[in-house]
């Protein structure tokens, strides 16, 4: 009998070794993703700050040594700091547990110290963890234990420095301490429970002393309390301990742990207000410092300062003093809680809710405290603050839920079934092949902690609308309207975005007051033709660029069907926008030589009919030449009178832009200029107002007659002569040599006249 135990053992461990080789793997390829050697991410860069200023110079205070450290800092994003204000000294705004305990690996390794302490810290409590499942007689502990690691985005947390990590660690050892006491250790009814219980028991060994002392739940309590120094719910998983021994009837334990909780977590909040001066830092008046808006200490210091002023409204904000109490914002963030793209517990925790079932076919005392404990903490986040539930910015799935989740592996009474686990690895592993296709499709200067969430399977999930701050968004706000764009496959600016042809289908979140609408496009090549394709809300359209003598354009008009989402924006609280999700792909450029971008500009037109709005009529004064230089350039006085119904600009979504483009003579339909450029304005240019501006023209190198023809471009595809039937104004213009090498005017006239437009 005894050989056939040892085997079951030997190869429970041996299998737990395999898997979790395996998913350590994995996570170190994702993780390559984000050059983690190279660049630092959201609250990366502060708690690495605290961590050398505690190291080097024994303080959390912000001084010249401090600042001295950020501007050598090689790393990309480490230059941004979060500092706080209070009385006459400035010091860093995280809570100051995970860089206090992190300063001696910082000593011994650097940077890389702190990965160590992570890991160090994980394996620890995951040995804990398999230890408590070991003694409550599980037949698979260790499987079970590298299951619930290895399937998770827990191994992933590891590699990044700040507190995530740690706060998990010390939850799941602290979880394991405090409530394997009060679970029997026999299973009645388990089949074969004797037998496998035997088997486990010797996989206990030294450890099962550990967990029979009588301060050892103690311990437990006090290190789930510590982490809400660190982030103020966990205190609600340290009541787990509290409330199984008070379900077992052990009123006086339970009050003394309650008591430990209490004392525990002032602690946490001790260290906080004794090193950085709060606390709780998000309370406090804070500001985020980097090089562009200066730092308050050194040159510059008065004017960085002013910072904290701009930023007094967020101390009295604390995350939790009141709730957002909007039942269709929390409903929508708890459907992403578990099904979302970038949070969704499906994903990122698929054995979670294999827990939670086997914790509910039997659940005993420490099945419903630990439920109830992170039910509480679940709905914390998800009514409190159900835009960031997830932690915002910087993340990998859902990390304030990270803590909740290491309490799911005590809820079960049982033994999970060898299916159970199966499947979730069959999950983790479809997810992450998925995350490989998409990190490898992200472009190198694009990629972002979300670059595992930009294609595969993680292109059908939803995408967390109620969210407020996702790595790798854009925003942008065009014709009083919000979109978002939720990967990296256009390129935004100002007035627009590109699209590459090639790449993925660039999405956007679009929200607007209209439940059903009209919108229009403007889209422009250089290139000779060009398609591009659209889908959306049971849609999918394809609209070809049409040539014209500037490349290809065309208007793409789309009658959107109702939508189905209407959230209250964190930009527009008080009435609710219709969402919906627009998908643009640029299908195929024509006409382009080698080598050139395949590339499309597309600008947002709104439900407006704009092209006859803004060409509605327009005067212009000028006096051209009847000859020219050739190579030579030379500037016109234009004056241009708006008489149509809306303002020109060329900062706008549209731009309006003066341009001229020179053809030669005789001219053919299909020519295209030898030369021609488009030249923006300040400011606007109301209706009914003039502009007043200089347009220089390049004349073509080689002499010549030509054609110069000025006009009005709207987006960089439509000219006013195309609308209008003519253009603002034309002149044919002989081109000559220079007369006289020494004015400067002119240029070599065998040069190559054959030169592209400029515009």
């Amino acid at each position: 009998m005894g050989e056939p135990l040892k085997t079951l053992r030997n190869r429970d461990r041996l299998l737990a070794v395999v898997l979790l080789a395996l998913s350590l793997a994995g996570h170190l390829f994702l993780l390559s993703a984000r050059h983690s050697a190279s660049v630092v991410s959201g609250d990366e860069g502060t708690f690495l700050a605290m961590t050398e200023s505690l190291a080097l110079d024994g303080d959390l205070v912000f001084g010249a040594p401090d600042l001295e450290r950020l501007e050598a800092a090689p790393q990309r994003g480490r230059k941004s700091v979060i500092l706080q204000e209070y009385g006459d000294r400035i010091a860093y705004s995280k809570p100051v547990l995970y860089p206090l305990l992190a300063a001696p690996w910082y000593r011994l390794g650097g940077v890389a110290g702190l990965i160590a302490l992570n890991v160090v810290a994980l394996a620890a409590a995951m040995w804990l963890a398999w230890s408590a499942l070991s003694r409550f007689g599980w037949s698979r502990p260790a499987v079970t234990v590298a299951t619930f690691g290895g399937t998770s985005v827990v191994l992933g947390y590891a590699a990044w420095t700040m507190s995530d990590s740690l706060q998990a660690s010390m939850t799941l050892a602290g979880l394991a301490l405090g409530l394997a006491g009060v679970r029997d250790r026999a299973v009645p009814g388990e089949p074969g429970s004797k037998t496998e219980q035997a088997a486990v028991a010797p996989m206990v060994g030294g450890s099962a002393r550990l967990f029979d002392r009588a301060w050892a739940p103690y311990l437990g309590v006090a290190l789930v309390a510590l982490t809400a120094g660190m982030r103020l719910p966990n205190l609600v998983l340290a009541a787990a301990p509290v409330l199984a021994w008070l379900f077992r009837g052990r009123w006086r334990r339970a009050v003394l742990l309650g008591a430990l909780v209490v004392i525990a977590g002032g602690v946490g909040f001790a260290f906080n207000h004794r090193l950085a001066g709060a606390f709780m830092p998000y309370k406090t008046v804070r500001a985020t410092f980097n090089p562009e808006s200066g730092y308050p200490v050194g040159a510059g210091a008065e004017t960085a300062r002013e910072q904290f002023s701009d930023k007094v409204a967020l101390a009295t904000q604390v995350i939790g003093v009141r709730p957002n109490l909007d039942p269709v914002v929390s409903s929508y963030s708890a459907f992403y809680f578990l099904a979302g793209r970038h949070s969704g517990l499906l994903w990122y925790f698929p054995i979670a809710l294999i827990l939670v079932a086997g914790g509910l076919r039997r659940p005993d005392a420490v099945s419903w405290a630990v439920l109830l404990t992170v039910a509480a903490l679940v709905a914390f986040y998800l009514v409190w603050m159900p835009r960031n539930y997830f932690g915002g910015a910087t993340f990998l799935g859902n990390r304030y839920f990270l803590t909740g989740y290491m309490g799911l592996l005590f809820v079960p009474r049982r033994s999970l079934s060898a299916k159970g686990l199966a499947w979730a690895w069959l999950v983790a592993v479809v997810v992450f092949l998925s995350a490989c296709v998409s990190v490898l499709r992200t472009p190198e200067r694009q990629r972002s902690s979300q670059s595992h969430a930009y294609a595969g399977l993680f292109r059908l999930l939803p995408y967390e609308a109620t969210a407020r701050d996702i790595d790798g968004r854009r925003d942008v706000y065009w014709t009083e309207e919000f979109f978002r764009f939720v990967d990296p496959y256009a390129v935004v600016d100002p007035t627009g975005f590109t699209l590459r042809a090639g790449d993925p289908a660039a999405e956007v979140l679009h929200a607007n007051q209209r439940e059903a609408a009209v919108v229009r496009f403007l889209a422009r090549t250089d290139a000779g033709s060009g398609r591009l394709h659209y889908r959306g809300h049971g849609q999918e359209l394809s609209f070809d660029l049409e040539p014209n003598e500037n490349g290809a354009w065309g208007l793409v008009e789309i009658e959107l069907k109702p939508a189905r989402r209407r959230l209250a924006f964190w930009f527009h609280p008080d009435a609710p926008l219709w969402t919906r999700t627009h998908r643009f792909r640029l299908e195929r450029v024509e006409g382009l030589a080698a080598g050139e971008e395949r590339s499309a500009e597309v600008h947002y037109l709104g439900s407006m009919r704009l092209v006859p709005k803004f060409f509605r009529g327009v005067v212009m004064e000028a006096s051209l030449p009847e000859t020219a230089v050739a190579g030579g350039s030379e500037s016109f006085a234009i004056r241009v009178r708006n008489t149509g119904s809306r303002f020109w600009s060329s900062s706008e979504m549209v731009p309006t832009r003066l341009g001229y483009r020179i053809y030669r003579l005789p001219r053919r339909p299909d020519d295209r200029p030898v030369r021609g450029r488009l030249q923006g304005f300040e400011g606007r240019v109301p209706r009914g107002s003039e502009l007043e501006t200089e347009l220089e023209v390049r004349w073509p190198a080689k002499s010549g007659l030509y054609e110069l023809v000025i006009d009005l471009n709207l987006g960089g595809a439509i000219w006013y002569g195309a609308w209008n039937q003519a253009p603002l104004a034309r002149a044919e213009v002989r081109v000559g040599p220079i007369s006289n090498p020494g004015d400067g005017r002119g240029g070599d006239p065998t040069d190559d006249p054959t030169a592209e437009p400029e515009g």
